[in-house]
């Protein structure tokens, strides 16, 4: 049996659970995870505290900072990623507008009465104009007025001549900068201009399988509202800027960019392993793209700086994964150190959180909605003394040790055949799933 939370949310009663009320009872003891205690965070506003204290003599953080300039950036970025003949489209549609308004302003000059009585071409229309710009930078033009006297034919040409070097010479400066913007983009260095993304810190064996879930999740609901407005959807994808037309999502995943962020790969690596495994998992690029959709970023996620480089203060959505790192440490260190990387991510993270509000009110400044679940190796009482709750007492970090879990559910899914398939149609996104909802959104009716 479910109950609804003050908060409007459906939770199980203590004496029941979501297992059993779908009719698969103590499946969680069985695999040992039932004697699983509560534990206790540390409240958010004596995390903030302890933070700034530490904080106090340092200075602020203006890279927190996204300008309009980053925000173009990272848009143009993303379209590049996603095309990558969007430069060259890019160029065409520049160069046509600025044909356009120079030969309608030159039409406008060549028009007015001072100059309409030396009958100068271009004066008659604006086509006329617009094909006089077009001739003049293609062909630079020809002047047959020009007398063969006093060498001035030969000026003339000397006058072209130098033009086309200093033209070539700007053309390389521009073509270098055009190049060092392009490199930059490929090596994946530039800010991240989002707001309520799911964010995923390392890379490890089950990134990918992560980044699938994801996409499956976001693809039912996507379906969900290609099914509200039958299926024409795909002409008119303007109406999902108006939110209020689309179905409430039960997460903020599902409609959430995702980004991801590591050093241990660069961007042309993520991006070659994501794409295959997008095309092995059936996802469609119109729902989730590549480079639009999902982006990849290369950075420390133990640094402070790349965190915000990322847009880690404003995230939802929160997952560590730097299990192959804690298991480098562990071997360098001969056991000494467990979930190093994990802990200084964590505690980088924890500083980034509280030194850059999310919204100016008063408080801890965290998104409401954020919560962090941290990918452990080996259970740690440094992590646990790390993690902090929200005001309203829902915790915001939740580490998960899936040692015991992976070992208990290998040794008892082998014992028990079919129990394996079982877990993974409960568990996964890739058809129906169980998933927890806001009360106020739930819908009645048979379409629903």
């Amino acid at each position: 049996m479910t109950k609804i939370a003050p908060d409007g949310r459906l939770e199980p009663e203590d004496g029941g659970g979501l297992l059993s009320a779908v009719g698969v009872p103590n499946v969680l003891e069985k695999i040992g995870l039932s004697d699983a205690k509560p534990a206790r965070y540390q409240d958010a506003s004596v995390a903030k505290k302890e933070v700034l204290r530490s904080a106090r003599d340092l200075p602020r953080n203006m890279t927190s900072r996204i300008s309009r300039l980053d925000r173009l950036g990272y848009k143009l970025e993303n379209r590049i990623a996603a095309n990558p003949n969007y430069p060259f489209k890019l160029v065409v549609v520049f160069t046509s507008v600025v044909l356009v308004l120079v030969g309608c302003l030159y039409h406008y000059l060549a028009a007015r009465p001072s100059v309409a009585q030396f009958d100068v071409f271009g004066s008659n229309s604006w086509a006329d104009g617009i094909y006089l710009a077009l001739s003049l930078v293609i062909a630079a033009g020809v002047d047959d007025s020009i007398p063969d006297k006093l060498g001035l034919r030969f000026l003339y040409v000397t006058l072209i001549i130098f033009g086309l070097v200093i033209f070539a010479v700007v053309v390389g400066f521009i073509t270098k900068q055009i190049d060092d913007f392009l490199v930059t983009i490929a090596e994946g260095h530039t800010k991240v201009a989002e707001d309520k993304h799911t964010l995923i810190l390392g890379w490890n064996e089950a990134t990918l399988r992560a980044v699938v879930q994801i996409c499956f999740l976001r693809r039912q609901y996507q379906q969900t509202n290609e099914r509200r407005f039958l299926n024409m959807l795909w002409l008119f994808p303007w109406i999902k800027r108006f939110k209020f037309l689309l179905e409430t999502p039960s997460t903020s995943l599902a409609v959430s960019n995702m980004v991801l962020m590591t050093n241990q790969l660069s961007k042309a690596e993520m991006h070659d392993q994501l794409e295959q495994i997008l095309a092995e998992r059936g996802i469609d690029p119109r729902r989730t793209k590549l480079g639009r959709d999902i982006i990849c970023r290369v950075g420390d996620p133990t640094n402070v700086n790349d965190l915000i480089r990322v847009g880690a203060h404003k995230a939802s959505a929160i997952l560590i994964m730097m299990s192959k790192m804690d298991q480098v440490e562990e071997k360098e260190s001969d056991g000494t150190i467990q979930n190093g990387a994990t802990l200084r991510v964590l505690l980088a993270l924890r500083h980034v959180l509280f030194t850059n509000s999310y919204t100016s009110a008063k408080g801890t400044g965290l998104n409401p909605d954020l919560r962090v679940v941290v990918q452990m190796s080996n259970p740690s009482e440094y992590v646990d003394a790390a993690c902090f709750a929200h005001d309203n007492g829902n915790p915001a970090v939740i580490p998960v040790d899936l040692t015991k879990f992976s070992n208990a559910l290998m040794f008892n899914c082998a014992a028990q055949p079919g129990l394996s398939a079982i877990l993974l149609d409960l568990l996964d996104f890739e058809g129906p799933a169980i998933r927890r909802r806001i009360a106020k959104n739930l819908r009645s009716g048979r379409f629903n």
